[in-house]
């Protein structure tokens, strides 16, 4: 019993275990389903069958799925294939699209990063009043310093705008026959001080050139070299200096073949400095060199090979060996010694110059105690280098910069090859190509033009103009009438003093004149007012000054001023305004005022004109002396002849504006200072010979590049090896081998990090041209109008009032027409350098005329038309710039003697 129920249990659990499986993926084996026990007859067969039969059927099934599944992976094989190849074609085009951007990037993040080192600036915070340290004071001056040196675009405009005084003086020299050849030239710092030889022989001080503004002017600056072939020298002038000479030039030419009116004259000679050939230095400069002191501040020896540069040409002359070592001379503790040993000078031959030596000093510390010290004299040496062979002991204050240095001066008294060589480099630098040609031929030196010729308004040129103001003041009557207020005057020199009547009302009349005509046009005039009032006692000095209108009280005007355009050329504006004197809030003006006292006013008015940028000030100054109302002047004659006073209605004045272009914002407009085409009589003479401009800055600004470059790098040479700056040996490199990739990063890198940007003046000067701009393609005009003419520069004035000038030549009465020209009037007439003053019959002063640039005729040709047959009269004209006047003479005699007096004005001018 016990073994059929365990044979029981075995089924069931057998039975139970085949139903709940699962045979998928089982191979059918007869001898898998082999029951290991024997079952019992007719138990499980049909079960067995149909689970036998669902097999069969899922392994079918599967069979199929399987085989399909195979036919399918078969047919897109290809098709995998492909799409393997173009995600890898794609790979890789993104591989190299990725690498391309990258390198663009990279190109782009270096440029923007060089751009920001150029454009950005750190904006330091304000610092508090009076808290700046000591290292932002350094720093202030410094770069204060700095930007005063950068005046290349200023020596350049200086160059172009004074090329017509040089060419003018060049002229007049070889008329003359004076050995002479004037040409520009720039001055540095140190380059204006002379040989100590020529110090000891002409008797003058180390500070006594003759030439106080060279000395005086901010380094660098422009100068004039002057080059001496009768005596062998060359010098250097001021421009200041030039346009004085060329001033007594203009009168020794005017008189050249007129030696026994000339010998009435007292002309200084123009060609040499005050005293003679005794003063005239023998020794001239022929370079300069600029010894670093780096050495010197860390105590050791160092040799130097340095460049001699003539100041002339800014060209090598020689090249000069000296040595630094340190001094065991007892010294000042705050001075530091040092010995400056000079060997020799190779490249200057003596056919050139001979008595060659070298003058040391230390710019800007001479009264420090680096005093200039001087080589002896050597001569004989020819061909051979210049040797010196001297030491030379020298001191230096600790204080002093450390890049400061000693300046070497060579000097030597150079022969005529020397300066046909200075002549010879400046037609090699600005002549043109046939030069050589014309100047065989004796032709006039060609000019470069650039299309059609520009007028004249193009071009800035100084212009100067004459203004005539007359001031009356008026004050109402019994009748309502406003009647002139008398002016007395001590002379024609005295302004006077204007007799107010307390209590009346006043008006102020404003007349301005003047004969430019359409050059300067005026368009208003505006901004009358008066103010800075003060007491003047007998001797003009101020006794109380009234602080309460400093901004001036501003006078209502009667009418609009009105200009108005005279017959005779000129242009004339009256302003008409009235004056409560109470306005000013000045006792000063309400009460009387005592005697030999006066009142001091000021009347101040703008003009505008199109030319100029901004409107012309104009200041007037008035005496006044205000009386009680019933006060009247006494008339007796005897009084008369007790005070020589005159009694006039009006005081007049004189102002001269002077137009200049401003030429410091723009370099591009510098061809429009130039004057070296304005033509000069007699510049025909001048074979080969043209007066340098913008390239004489551009090689002393390649100069000065060279001397910094070579200060860094010599003090470099302290700090390292003497082979460490040498050029490197370059490692062999197969032929066809190029640079890859990362070496041309590091070579880009490293030109980076050692390019050096140029100044600010030098780009100013590389992008400005000489000459006048090329004509640009004009915009097409579908109509026949003509293109808009281009706006004319704005320009800038100076007012300045011109007193008269106390020296009398001459005075009396002539004839001269009236405003019409209808019939003549008497005319009071002055002569005081450099004006004529008119004056009419009742002694008010009525016009001036400019004499410095007129022209006066003995005969001119309208006395035929003014003649008359029962007056006799005798005629002569003076010819200003702007107008011409007439003036008549009872004889003869006294025409002669005007027209005497007003050449010796011209003539004993400045």
């Amino acid at each position: 019993m016990e073994e059929e129920s365990g044979v029981e249990a075995r089924g069931v659990r057998r039975e139970k275990y085949l139903s709940g499986g699962t045979l998928e993926g089982f191979s059918l084996d007869a001898g898998a389903l082999v029951s290991p026990a024997t079952p019992r007859e007719g138990e499980g067969g049909e079960e067995l069958r149909v689970v036998q039969g669902q097999m069969q059927e899922r392994l079918e099934r599967r069979k199929e799925e399987m085989q399909e599944q195979l036919e399918r992976d078969g047919e897109g094989s290809m098709e995998i294939e492909e799409l393997r190849g173009e995600k890898a074609k794609m790979e890789a085009d993104l591989l190299g699209l990725k690498r391309e951007m990258e390198a663009q990037l990279e190109k782009q993040k270096t440029a923007f990063e060089l751009q920001l080192r150029e454009l950005q600036t750190t904006v330091p915070q304000q610092p508090k009043r009076g808290a700046l340290t000591e290292r932002d004071i350094f720093l202030a001056k410094h770069v204060l310093e700095h930007w005063r040196r950068q005046r290349f675009v200023a020596m350049a405009a200086d160059a172009l705008r004074h090329a017509r005084t040089l060419k003018e003086a060049q002229v007049l020299s070889q008329r003359m026959g004076a050995q002479l050849v004037f040409q520009f030239a720039v001055a540095d710092a140190a380059q204006t001080c002379i040989s100590a030889y020529d110090l000891v022989l002409t008797g003058l001080g180390a500070d006594e050139t003759g030439d106080p503004e060279l000395d005086e002017a901010r380094k660098p600056c422009l100068a004039v070299r002057v080059v001496d072939f009768a005596n062998a020298v060359v010098g250097l002038w001021s421009v200041r200096k030039l346009e004085r000479r060329v001033k007594v030039m203009r009168q020794m030419a005017a008189f050249v073949d007129r030696p026994e009116y000339r010998r009435h004259l007292r002309l200084a000679n123009p060609f040499e400095d005050a005293g003679g050939q005794a003063c005239t230095p023998r020794y001239s400069r022929l370079g300069d060199a600029d010894i670093p002191l780096a050495a010197v501040f860390e105590c050791r020896v160092q040799d130097f090979a340095l460049e001699v540069h003539s100041p002339y040409t800014q060209s090598v002359v020689g090249i000069l060996r000296l040595s630094l070592e340190p001094s065991a001379a007892e010294a000042p503790r705050e001075t530091l010694k040092f010995n400056v040993v000079v060997h020799e000078m190779v490249g200057f031959a003596e056919r050139e110059g001979s008595s060659v030596h070298a003058q040391l000093f230390v710019p800007g510390v001479r009264e420090q105690g680096g005093g200039a010290t001087t080589t002896s004299l050597v001569e004989g040496f020819g061909e051979g280098p210049v040797r010196f062979g001297s030491v030379h002991s020298m001191s230096l204050p600790l204080a002093a910069p450390r890049d400061a240095g000693v300046r070497v001066s060579v000097f030597a008294r150079v022969t005529g090859m020397h300066l046909d060589k200075l002549l010879s480099w400046d037609d090699l630098r600005d002549a043109s190509s046939g030069g050589a040609v014309r100047s065989a031929v004796g032709a006039r030196p060609g000019v470069r033009r650039f299309g059609s010729r520009l007028p004249e308004r193009e071009f800035y040129s100084q212009e100067r103009h004459d203004v005539f103001a007359s001031v009356r003041i008026l004050e109402i009557g019994e009748e309502g009438v406003y009647a002139p207020v008398e002016v007395v005057q001590g002379s024609t020199l005295d302004q006077g003093a204007y007799q107010l009547h307390q209590g009346l009302q006043r008006r102020i009349v404003v007349m301005l004149t003047h004969s430019s005509g359409h050059t300067l046009p005026w368009t208003d005039v505006s901004g009358l007012q008066a103010g800075n009032v003060h007491l003047l006692d007998a001797s003009g000095q101020v006794r109380d000054l009234d602080c309460g209108d400093e901004a001036g009280v501003v006078l209502p005007l009667v009418s609009p001023p009105l200009i108005r355009s005279n017959a005779d050329g000129t242009e004339s504006v009256e302003l008409v305004a009235q004056w409560d004197s109470s306005a000013h809030g000045s006792l000063l003006l309400d009460r009387p005022t005592a005697e030999q006292h006066r009142v001091h006013l000021a009347l101040r008015w703008q003009v505008a004109s199109p030319r100029v940028a901004a409107p012309m000030a104009f200041a007037f100054a008035l005496a006044l002396q205000t009386r009680p109302r019933s006060w009247f002047r006494q008339t007796s004659l005897l009084a008369q002849l007790w005070h020589s006073q005159r009694v006039v209605h009006s005081t007049a004045r004189s102002f001269c504006i002077a137009l200049t272009a401003v030429v410091a914002k723009r370099a591009r407009d510098l061809w429009r200072m130039d004057t070296a085409g304005e033509y000069i009589s007699g510049e025909e003479t001048l074979t080969g010979w043209a007066p340098r401009g913008v390239s004489l800055i551009r090689d002393f600004v390649a100069l000065r590049k060279r001397q910094l470059r070579f200060a860094e790098i010599e003090a470099a040479r302290g700090w390292l090896s003497l082979s460490a700056l040498s050029p490197p040996v370059r490692a062999a490199r197969a032929e066809g081998e190029g640079l890859d990739e990362r070496q041309r990063a590091l070579a880009r890198k490293v030109l980076a990090l050692w390019t050096t940007a140029p100044s600010a003046g030098e780009i100013m000067l590389l992008r400005s041209t000489p000459g006048s701009p090329e004509p640009s393609a004009a915009p097409s005009h579908s109509d026949n109008s003509d293109p808009p003419a281009p706006a004319a520069p704005l320009l800038t004035a100076v007012v300045a009032p011109h007193p008269k000038n106390p020296a009398l030549l001459k005075a009396g009465w002539l004839l001269a027409p009236d405003a019409t020209g209808a019939r003549w009037v008497r005319r009071y007439v002055e002569l005081r350098r450099p004006y004529l003053h008119l004056y009419s019959a009742a002694g008010d002063e009525v016009a001036a005329i400019n004499l410095t640039d007129a022209r006066i005729d003995a005969a001119p040709l309208v006395a035929k038309l003014l003649r008359r047959e029962t007056v006799r009269l005798e005629l002569w004209a003076v010819y200003a710039t702007n107008q011409a006047w007439v003036f008549a003479c009872r004889n003869e005699r006294e025409r002669g003697e005007w027209i005497w007096a007003v050449d010796r004005a011209y003539v004993g001018g400045e």
